[in-house]
């Protein structure tokens, strides 16, 4: 559970251990009912978080986060902000103040576009929504003038006095949008890597039956989602364990890569936020250089669920719950299991998939054998375990040798392990059927469709489609992750073409270490290939060719190795930025801006001329 006891400067936040997740201090405003939260404001400030408890032995430190305006007392501060829940074709408004204090400049201190700085400036983006970027041009992309434009910065306030500044935002989503989970979270660059840990919350596009239709085989599907109770987990990592090495780069050589092994690289590499902090330029006044939390756990990575330590989770017997999962994090991906710990082994659980970064797969329900997870990945499953009444099992972060990707990944820190994430207790239940499974295909919507060749041949778009190399190189000094060979530059002078009405394909490489982010549209993976990973290791049924993703990571891959994947651009012009999802690479310029084009600049807020290659096939009444 969490307390807010507003003393001395900033507010506390206590975290407690073994909760269960009804009883956890925000639980409300983490799961709303539907149809209640279309409007929120919030206020970016300072708190400080401890716990377990008063005594906060594991943790106790600084850090921004959202206060929910819109509650009072002990539930309006945690370290994640309100849901919004809204439908296909509905507006949502988020009004963000900025409380933080901008830190003091030095005089003559000169700021680079790319690295650690602006930590009291922000900004909101609305992760996996498929929305106008609402940037006509980059010459106008500082002015505000609606959708997820974020280029735009909220400052901080210049003294702890000053008044604050606020924005409104707007989250237009299209009537045809499909139902799922994204996030909100903020992107002001430079300053991803200190905010986003502690201050991002949840969106939720409601279900709507006319994307699981009887006619596709749905129906069963869909009476089951709509009877099943629905838990969120968000999971939030607390990055603070000190970088060690670089990640999975040969020492030695020489070269590029042998520079990365450098000591100096390495904290640039995998920074904690202790580091990202004392980087920044100026230094973050929250956690300023030299500045080290307290707690036990203070050198330690390690994950919350819904903002406790290890909750307990409800479940009945042999009854399904549907899980939204939100890997809610700046970097770290992890391979989720149900774990029955009194022999170390798989629980008698089933597991079954029904959408990735809040796209339906082609077909479902798909069983699979743990959830993958990488950093701002959303999953929704169908979960029931069987087993007396009072049983308990554990969600376990495991490690990549013994998940069902089989992958000894040496020392990589990017494998994120904990062996109690949450616990679930069994109670009393009536045991439910299993649905067929592949046995529906969910509608889609033209942002979502099929891109794979033989659905092109039948829309007769193969000569719509257009091929571009995208590629994140590791160079050495200085450091850096370059998207096709450079950092970021803004304006960019060559950005990344995606034209209205074409149907584009990227070859994408070191995704095995990258987390290849698009904004405003997701996007299909094509192919599985065996040749393309690392010896010994499997996809896992998590992984089919055709599922979409608003971020891909593959670990289970050979670092030099290729990605296959395909996005259909629309119906929505204007500038937005894909990037490395390890945000402290985005931060030091691991991105590059898109352009959604519909001829010359500005581009206006819709393209008279569009037309999808491959039609929507969602039907409305």
């Amino acid at each position: 559970m969490l307390h807010c006891l507003c003393v001395a400067q900033h507010p506390t936040i206590q975290f407690s251990a073994g909760t269960k997740l009804g009883a956890l201090q925000g639980a409300a405003q983490l799961a709303p009912k539907p149809g209640s939260s279309r409007s929120l404001r919030i206020t970016m400030t300072a708190a400080r978080f401890k716990g377990p408890g008063a005594a906060g032995t594991m943790i106790d430190f600084i850090t921004p986060v959202y206060r929910n305006d819109d509650a009072a007392g002990a539930a309006a501060h945690n370290i994640f902000g309100p849901t919004l829940r809204l439908k296909g074709g509905q507006t949502a408004l988020i009004t963000l103040v900025n409380n933080l204090t901008k830190p003091v400049e030095p005089a003559g201190l000169a700021v680079p576009l790319n690295g650690f700085a602006h930590a009291a400036d922000t900004n909101l983006h609305n992760h996996g929504l498929h929305t106008s970027p609402g940037v006509a041009s980059q010459a106008e992309a500082g002015i505000y003038k609606g959708h997820d434009n974020i280029f735009y910065t909220l400052e901080g306030k210049a003294k702890a006095a000053s008044p604050t500044k606020s924005q409104r935002f707007t989250i237009s989503v299209p009537r045809d949008h499909m139902p799922g989970m994204a996030w909100y979270h903020p992107h002001k660059h430079g300053s991803t890597t200190i905010q986003v840990p502690t201050s991002n919350g949840l969106i939720i596009v409601e279900d709507d039956p006319a994307f699981l239709p009887d006619a596709s085989g749905c129906t069963e599907i869909r009476t089951l989602l709509a009877s099943a109770p629905e838990t969120i987990l968000h999971f939030a990592l607390l990055p603070l364990k000190a970088p060690t090495r670089s990640t999975r780069v040969p020492p030695g050589g020489g070269g590029a890569n042998g520079a990365f092994n450098r000591p100096a690289n390495y904290q640039i590499d995998d920074p904690n936020l202790q580091i990202a902090s004392s980087m920044s330029l100026p230094a973050n006044p929250l956690m300023p250089a030299g500045g080290q939390p307290a707690g036990t756990y203070s050198n330690t990575d390690f994950v919350l669920v819904n903002g406790g330590w290890q909750p307990v989770i409800a479940m009945q017997a042999g009854r399904y719950q549907r899980w939204r999962l939100a890997w809610a994090t700046i970097k770290r991906f992890a391979s989720l299991a149900i774990v029955d710990p009194s022999s170390g082994k798989p629980a008698p659980c089933e597991l079954l998939l029904l959408a990735t970064d809040g796209v339906y797969l082609m077909q479902i329900p798909r069983k699979v054998d743990h959830a993958f997870l990488s950093p701002g990945n959303r999953a929704e499953l169908l979960v029931k375990c069987s087993g007396a009444a009072g049983k308990k099992y554990v969600l376990r972060a495991q490690a990549p040798q013994v998940s069902p990707l089989k992958c000894d990944l040496g020392s990589t820190p990017n494998a994120f392990v904990q062996d109690t994430l949450a616990t679930i207790v069994l109670q009393t239940g009536t045991a439910q059927a299993s649905p067929k499974l592949k046995a529906c295909q969910p509608a889609r919507a033209g942002y979502a469709q099929d891109l794979r060749d033989p659905a092109l041949a039948a829309a007769g778009a193969i000569a719509k489609l257009v091929r571009q190399p995208v590629t994140f190189t590791m160079q050495g000094q200085p450091y850096g992750c370059l998207v096709n060979g450079q950092s970021l530059s803004f304006p960019d002078p060559a950005p990344i073409d995606l034209p209205l009405g074409k149907v584009v394909e990227w070859s994408v490489n070191h995704v095995a270490v990258h987390p290849l982010h698009t904004h405003t549209n997701p996007f299909q993976l094509q192919e599985l290939l065996p040749a393309n990973l690392l010896p010994g290791c499997q996809y896992s049924s998590w992984f089919e060719a055709g599922d979409y993703y608003d971020v891909l990571n593959l670990p289970m891959m050979s670092q030099g190795a290729t990605a296959r994947i395909r996005l259909q651009p629309g119906e929505f012009p204007g500038y937005a930025v894909m990037h490395c999802h390890t945000l402290a690479h985005e931060d030091v310029g691991c991105i590059k801006v898109m352009k959604f084009s519909c001829g010359p600049d500005p581009q206006p807020l819709a393209c008279p001329t569009f037309k999808w290659p491959v039609p929507p096939s969602v039907k409305f009444k």
